[in-house]
């Protein structure tokens, strides 16, 4: 946990200090997706002994309707960002994770 955090600050004082040095002429922002229902999640899952269980446990963890990320859902994300309606938005880390910021996902 505390790992997670002093990478989250890293990443965080990084991007500001990008959107900083780029003086406002555009917006910098950073979408963070996780746990997102693709083809490459899938090849994953299906390393694990029991596939299903693993899924499961890891989709009982995201608190906003217990489900994968779509990957239409990260998409229409950047979608906004690239638009006018974003133009307010600058130096920050958007997660597009259901509420479930995580690192480590092995399973243990």
């Amino acid at each position: 946990m505390v790992r997670r955090l002093w990478q989250t600050l890293g990443h965080d004082a990084l991007l500001r200090s990008v959107d900083l040095q780029r003086n406002a002429r555009r917006p910098v922002n950073v979408v963070v997706p996780a746990e997102v229902n693709t083809p490459q999640y899938a090849e994953w899952l299906n390393q694990f002994e029991n596939p299903e269980f693993e899924l499961q446990r890891i989709t009982s963890k995201i608190p906003l309707h217990h489900r994968m990320t779509e990957p239409d859902e990260v998409a229409a994300m950047v979608v906004f960002l690239l638009s006018p309606k974003s133009a307010g938005i600058s130096g920050r880390a958007l997660f597009v994770d259901g509420g479930y910021v995580h690192l480590d996902r092995r399973s243990s």
